[in-house]
């Protein structure tokens, strides 16, 4: 009916990262997502919701409980307070989530699949910070979990990977890398920060403060997460799972790969 179980925390001078990859974390692939916010505001509901998929949920901010019926007269209750924490509910299973405290942020994958539209990715020696472009997302509203925004219809590829940053020192930089093959998506589900992107021979900056939009950019482009907020978490979606011979990590020789065909 549901599984418990704890994310990777990964921890060091720059923060905390958590991620989540299908069949390593969640036992399915990964057709769709989205965030709830203003949870607080939703008047104590007894209905359960019967899921027609599977769903992994987790509190990326701010903490709740989620209630699984059992049977007719009894249920499980856990409660969601750290973002490396995740419930899987199973298909047909009934939930619903309540006692939310202010400022919680509520992120949901889910295993209905929708229809994408595939992104062509260009080469990466050809790919250039022009073909980066920021997304606008509707927010819709939900009388069990008050307000969401469906990210997934919207981005431009398969999403394999699902990664935040979170609990990010003052005057901290992230990122610093570019990727072969990956295509990446920022959303900055609260706070703010500016991401500076490189092809090689020119550079964009773009401002995160709106959880209703978010950063596509191509594989191919250095990439760095300045200026961000002490409240910040950084959502960053992925099309490939994780693999360290994805990344260069060294500017020199991203500039040197970019510039020498």
């Amino acid at each position: 009916m549901q599984h418990h179980s704890k994310l990777p925390k990964i921890q060091d001078n720059r923060g905390k990262l958590s991620f989540i990859q299908a069949f390593d974390h969640i036992p399915f692939e990964i057709e769709q997502l989205f965030c709830s916010f203003d949870n607080h505001l939703v008047l104590s509901q007894k209905a359960y919701k019967k899921n027609s998929h599977q769903e992994v949920i987790i509190a990326l901010s701010g903490s709740f409980d989620l209630v699984i019926k059992k049977d007719p007269k009894s249920n499980y209750k856990y409660r969601l307070n750290t973002p490396y924490d995740s419930i899987s509910i199973h298909i047909n299973s009934s939930y619903r989530l309540e006692n939310f405290v202010t400022n919680t942020i509520c992120l949901h994958l889910l295993s209905k699949p929708l229809n994408y539209k595939i992104k062509k990715c260009t080469p990466i020696k050809q790919s250039s910070v022009n073909e980066c472009r920021i997304i606008e997302f509707d927010v819709r509203e939900n009388n069990l979990r008050g307000k969401e925004i469906l990210y997934g219809n919207k981005v431009p590829f398969k999403v394999k990977r699902v990664y935040y940053l979170y609990d990010i020192p003052k005057g901290v930089s992230r990122g610093g890398h570019a990727h072969f093959e990956s295509q990446e998506f920022l959303i900055a589900v609260k706070g703010s920060f500016e991401i500076e992107i490189c092809d090689g021979k020119e550079k964009k900056s773009f401002l995160l403060n709106n959880p209703n939009q978010g950063l596509y950019f191509p594989s191919g482009l250095w990439s760095e997460v300045k200026n961000i907020s002490e409240d910040a978490v950084c959502l960053v979606l992925s099309s490939i799972t994780y693999r360290e011979s994805d990344y260069i990590r060294d500017y020199k020789k991203f500039i040197d790969y970019k510039n020498n065909s």
